[in-house]
């Protein structure tokens, strides 16, 4: 799993963090994830480009 958790992120109980993920600083996640998504936010929503895009990971 190569996701990234910003600082002071917030992360609700039994909330699953799928794969590469980028989670941006200060923003609250109060459900799971999908994978290669960027979450942005309070409450977090995903954004339209791709983490591995945003991040430029192969």
């Amino acid at each position: 799993m190569r996701s990234f958790l910003g600082v002071n992120a917030a992360i609700g109980h039994g909330v699953t963090i799928a794969p590469d993920n980028f989670i941006s600083m200060a923003s609250s996640l109060a459900q799971s994830t999908e994978p290669d998504k960027i979450y942005q936010g309070n409450p977090a929503e995903p954004r339209k480009i791709s983490a591995t895009r945003f991040c430029r990971a192969r």
